[in-house]
Formats: C-alpha cells, sequence, structure tokens
C-alpha cells in the first residue's frame, strides 16, 4: 500500500464513522430505568442524526400512580465515541408553552454538535405542548372567542381544563425533564435555557442539583427577583431610543424622547382609532381600537424586528416607533404612527387588546395560564376573587411613583395592551384550587452554590432587559455575564460568537473573556419600518 492509499483509507474510514454518527440513528432507544416506560417515534423530516421518543410521567407526582402523561423529545447522540449516555446538553426553550421541537429547527445543531462532540445533545418538549400530551382547552378553538369578555374566555378555559392544570408547572416539567434524562442514561448535564428557559433551567437545577454540571441563560430572567409593573422594560424602553438613535446616526435620543411625551400628550386629549387593513375580517377583529397611551406605551416597549436580508443588504433591527412619533410631532403627520400601530394590532401576532386581549389563540396560551398566571409576581393575591384582585391592582398601581414611567402614568403603563403584560389576562385567571401544589417558581432557589453560571444578553432585548439579566447573574454565586451589542432576545440562535463562547464554558466551567463577543458582530440600527412592511 502506498503512504496515498493507507491516506485516503483513513479518511474514507474516519468519513463513515462521522456520517454514522452525524446521519444515521444508531441502536433503537430503550429506558436505560426499567421503572421509566420509554418508547421510541418517528422523527420529523427535518431532524438529522436524532432520535425521538416518548416517556411516559406521572400527571401528579405527588400520586404517581395515577393519570399519567406523554413527553416527547429529540436527543442527538455524541459524535465522540464512548460518551453518548454520560454527559448531554440539554436545551430548553422558551415561553411558557413554546415546543423546543420547533425551535430546534433555529438553534444550529450541526455546528453544536460539531463543537461540544463528546457530549449529546437533548431537546425535551414540556408537558402541554408540541411532541408530549397538550393542554387544551375547548373555548380557544372557537374563533368567536375573539369577539368575546376576556374574562369570560380566561375563567372558561380554567374551567374547562379542571383540577389538573395545576399540574401543569415549572416545577413538573422539571420532574418531567429527569424522568427523560434517567430513561437515556445521561448522568450529567449541561443546560442552557433560553427566555423562560432561564427560570426553568434553574429550577431544575433546584430540584437535581447534583445532576447539573453547568448551566448557560440566554435571555434570562430572574426567578428570586421579580418587580411588579415591570419597571425594567421602561427602563430598557427609553435605553432603546438613545440606542437606535445614536447606531441609526437618524436622531438624537432626549429628543426622541421628548417627541414620545408630546405624542403621549396629544392622545390623551385626543385618542385616534387604528382602522383594520384592507381586507382584514371584521369578524374575527373589531373595529373599535384605539391609539391611545397605553396603547402607545405597549408600542414604544415593543421588541424589535429584525431583518433577515440577502447577502447583498447587511442586517438590521428595527425600532420605527421612534421615526413614527418623530414624523408625528414634526410634520403632523400621523398616518406613520397609525400604521405601526395598525401592524402591531392587526399583522404582529393578532389582536392584543382589550377587546382582544386573548390574542391569536395559539395553541400554548392555555399552557402559558397555567404556569404563567399562579407562578408570577402579581400585586394580588392568588386567592383573591376577581374583584379584590382589581382593586389590589388599582392600589399598587397608585403607590408607584408618578414620575417612574414617565411620559406615561404608573395607570398607562400598567394598562398597556401587550405580551410584555400579563396583567390584563391573568387577572382573570381563576385562584389555583385547595389541592394545588405549594411550591411556585420564585420559591425555589436552592442550587448548588459552586454550580458555573453564564448569563448571555442582548442590548437590544427588551424580553428580558440588561437589567433583568443581570439580576439573574446576581443569584448565583459563581456567575459570569456575557454581553452582546446589537443582538436582541436570546442570542445563541443568532451569533456565532455565542457558540464559541458556549463550547469555552462547557468545556472549561469558565470563559477567558465573558465581553469577547460584545463588538464581534455588529448589526445595522434602523428607525424606520422594515422594507417588507
Amino acid at each position: 500500500l502506498t503512504i496515498l492509499g493507507i491516506v485516503v483509507g483513513i479518511i474514507l474510514i474516519g468519513g463513515l464513522a462521522v456520517y454514522w454518527r452525524f446521519g444515521m440513528t444508531g441502536p433503537t432507544l430503550t429506558s436505560a430505568d426499567p421503572a421509566i416506560t420509554l418508547a421510541e417515534r418517528p422523527c420529523e423530516e427535518w431532524i438529522r442524526g436524532g432520535r425521538c421518543g416518548i416517556v411516559t410521567a406521572p400527571l401528579d407526582y405527588a400520586h404517581p400512580g395515577g393519570e399519567t402523561v406523554e413527553v416527547g423529545f429529540v436527543y442527538y447522540p455524541a459524535i465522540g465515541f464512548g460518551t453518548d449516555r454520560e454527559l448531554a446538553v440539554q436545551i430548553i426553550g422558551g415561553g411558557p408553552g413554546a415546543p423546543i421541537s420547533d425551535q430546534v429547527r433555529e438553534v444550529p445543531m450541526w455546528g453544536m454538535r460539531l463543537a461540544l462532540h463528546n457530549r449529546a445533545l437533548l431537546a425535551i418538549d414540556p408537558r402541554g405542548i408540541g411532541w408530549s400530551t397538550h393542554l387544551e382547552c375547548d373555548v380557544l378553538n372557537d374563533e368567536a372567542s375573539h369577539m368575546g369578555d376576556p374574562s369570560e374566555v380566561i375563567r372558561t378555559c380554567a374551567e374547562q381544563i379542571g383540577v389538573e392544570r395545576i399540574h401543569y408547572s415549572t416545577a413538573n416539567t422539571a420532574r418531567d425533564f429527569d424522568l427523560g434524562r434517567r430513561a437515556l442514561g445521561i448522568q450529567q448535564l449541561d443546560l442552557i435555557g433560553f427566555s423562560y428557559g432561564t427560570n426553568l433551567g434553574p429550577v431544575y437545577a433546584s430540584l437535581f442539583p447534583d445532576t447539573v454540571r453547568t448551566l448557560i441563560l440566554d435571555g434570562a430572567y430572574p426567578i428570586t427577583t421579580f418587580e411588579n409593573f415591570q419597571p425594567y422594560y421602561h427602563d430598557a424602553m427609553r435605553r432603546q431610543f438613545t440606542l437606535f438613535c445614536e447606531r441609526s446616526g437618524d436622531c438624537d435620543g432626549e429628543d426622541a424622547l421628548a417627541a414620545l411625551a408630546w405624542v403621549t400628550e396629544e392622545l390623551r386629549a385626543n385618542p385616534r382609532p387604528v382602522t383594520p387593513p384592507a381586507g382584514q375580517d371584521s369578524a374575527t377583529y373589531p373595529n373599535t381600537v384605539v391609539l391611545d397611551p397605553p396603547m402607545l406605551a405597549a408600542l414604544a416597549s415593543h421588541v424589535p424586528m429584525r431583518t433577515f436580508p440577502d447577502d447583498s443588504t447587511p442586517p438590521a433591527f428595527h425600532l420605527p416607533i421612534i421615526g413614527a412619533v418623530l414624523t408625528t410631532r414634526d410634520e403632523g403627520d400621523w398616518s406613520e404612527l397609525e400604521a405601526v400601530a395598525t401592524a402591531f394590532v392587526y399583522e404582529d401576532g393578532g389582536a392584543i387588546t382589550e377587546e382582544t386581549a386573548l390574542g391569536s389563540f395559539e395553541e400554548n396560551r392555555a399552557l402559558l395560564w397555567a404556569i404563567d398566571c399562579p407562578e408570577s409576581n402579581a400585586p394580588w393575591s392568588p386567592n383573591s376573587d376577581l374583584e379584590t384582585r382589581r382593586q389590589e391592582l388599582t392600589e399598587a398601581t397608585q403607590a408607584m411613583t408618578p414620575e417612574r414611567f414617565a411620559p406615561f402614568t404608573a395607570e398607562e403603563w400598567a394598562s398597556r395592551p401587550a405580551w410584555l403584560n400579563y396583567y390584563n389576562e391573568c387577572i382573570y385567571w381563576p385562584a389555583p384550587p385547595e389541592e394545588r401544589p405549594t411550591e411556585l417558581r420564585h420559591e425555589l432557589g436552592s442550587w448548588r452554590s459552586d454550580l458555573p453560571v453564564l448569563v448571555f444578553n442582548g442590548d437590544y432585548d427588551m424580553n428580558t432587559t440588561n437589567e433583568h439579566a443581570q439580576l439573574a447573574a446576581n443569584q448565583f454565586e459563581h456567575a459570569e455575564f456575557a454581553r452582546f451589542k446589537h443582538h436582541g432576545h436570546a442570542v445563541v440562535a443568532t451569533s456565532t460568537c455565542a457558540i464559541d463562547l458556549w463550547t469555552e464554558f462547557v468545556t472549561h466551567k469558565s470563559v477567558a473573556n465573558p465581553d469577547q463577543c460584545l463588538d464581534a458582530e455588529p448589526i445595522t440600527a434602523s428607525i424606520h419600518k422594515m422594507p417588507d412592511q
């Protein structure tokens, strides 16, 4: 054999081995724990090199012999040999109520598998969504509910689900995850949580501290500290105006905020109707939406939109509310602002005003309510009736410092019709039944003191602001904070630098320079609408 032949043979053998690890699925999955039922199921076509399955979990962990739920997962074996069932990276998605089985389509799985070659990758759908048993209520399948009284729809949903809704919780989801881990024979997990997953990951680390090797929080909420009325969103809103003006070069931040204040005063005196787009189904969406200060507050605190252009056009984040309020004040032309409001109400996920506060009734709505409403901090007692909650909400609003949410009042800010503000929905979710579990998400915090934690956050993030992320990092004794300029919510899906940082952290349990990605991937800022709007 020639040297060239030997080299070619080695390359072919190596290529076949890598292809087997990547493209083939290997032996049939069986449960490593005979006490846990695991059934393999066909994967979706877009899953390459993964195995899919269902683990059976008790609906109520206090009564493991009773009713059960199915918990679906996708498992990508490690590329390195001999490590499949020892270490794994588990990706925990957002929501609550967003199936990770869909979200992994947007995450660069091949790159992660190559970078973390000696670890399996695991993604488990929370109970209630995706490949797991769905939490459903019939009222959300009725399009007429869009026009109904939100309080009636939400209460009806809870009644249709019944007492079992209390078992769809963050803590039980974490317990389901551990059943999946044990069934697959995984000894330790490196957890990475996105958005709501930054609550669920720490809860898992609280319940199963010896199982978590490292924890990464991307777009992080604090679970032990959270203020009513979300003042950090207001701080982030003001920062967004400053950053977008500075980075676009099209305005001055203080002047843009002054324009926002001018428009707010005008709308207090004369709210303006928001007209549905031509061809909009008026039977589904009403014509009674108005642009008023609460609506303006929602527009001002809206998440920036990102373009994904072709190679000839650089990517950009857009915050058109800035250009709209400047045009309104300086030119007396309200059409641009009204167009932003119209898109927000009728195009960005469906109607979100009080008349249609239930949004577009995506399939995760029931699970979102079941988890968020009992577990999130709120300015009312969870056991209060509706009228008492309204009174407690009013009293808490009036107790806020008047200048805290300028140019809006505290009442206007608390009333903004946006998905960043859950009060408009959760106030109607019924008090938990007496059988409810005593544990709530924010009561957990008993993770290991030596747990290595890395927190990612982008400075365009209006979902989890820099302030939120810093509070999330402060919950842990050994947390490193990685900042990203020019990025929004959950940076790993859009940043190759973040994947490099993640790989370094998982490998070494620390990073040499948490700020190495700060200026690595600049993206254009624009105060105008996206090109296709």
